[in-house]
């Protein structure tokens, strides 16, 4: 029995259901926009201003998922950490450097601290549990995976795929020209 005053009332008595409806229907028009008449139709430049959104878009779905956590927030704060190593992983294109896969490590060690940091300063401040117990659950493998490793987990795979690719027999043909061009300069 579909009543759209109360699905209206429902969405602003529990605001995480609104910002989650907002972020679906964001998504919506991303997906909308998705082809390549939509592309010839906004131009290259508006196209890509309209989906470079997806940043916003993608907070907004992670402040709804934090929202309708509740208590545990475990898979909100893994999905935030592999959000923000995937942010950082377009850092060094800000540099002009090369994304190696040891960069990526290094990118995804920083990316676990941080959000071991962040996870035992939310329940440290809305808790008010110890923070330096959480952090050392936090970073323990004993409890089991804890959100901050999931971030870890996927820049270990995203480096191993880089290497991988960088072994392939065409890559390494390049990779060995490429090192002797720099012997010889």
């Amino acid at each position: 029995m579909f009543d759209l005053s109360v699905v209206v009332h429902e969405l602003f008595a529990r605001i995480y259901l609104l910002i989650g409806t907002i972020a679906l229907l964001m998504l919506a028009a991303l997906a909308a926009t998705s082809t390549d008449g939509a592309v010839r139709r906004l131009g290259a430049q508006r196209w890509k201003l309209l989906h470079r959104t997806v940043y916003g878009i993608v907070l907004l779905s992670l402040v709804h998922f934090f929202m309708q956590s509740k208590l545990d927030v475990s898979e909100p704060v893994a999905m935030a950490g592999i959000f923000a190593l995937l942010g950082f992983l377009r850092l060094p294109r800000l540099f002009s450097r090369p994304l190696t896969p040891a960069l990526v490590l290094a990118i995804s060690a920083v990316t676990t601290a941080l959000v071991a940091l962040a996870e035992a300063g939310w329940y440290t401040l809305s808790k008010g549990a110890p923070f330096g117990v959480l952090l050392e659950a936090d970073l323990s493998l004993d409890l089991g995976l804890r959100p901050c490793w999931w971030a870890m987990i996927a820049g270990v795979a995203l480096a191993m795929a880089g290497w991988a690719k960088m072994m392939a027999p065409g890559q390494r043909a390049l990779a060995n020209a490429g090192a002797a061009r720099a012997k010889t300069q």
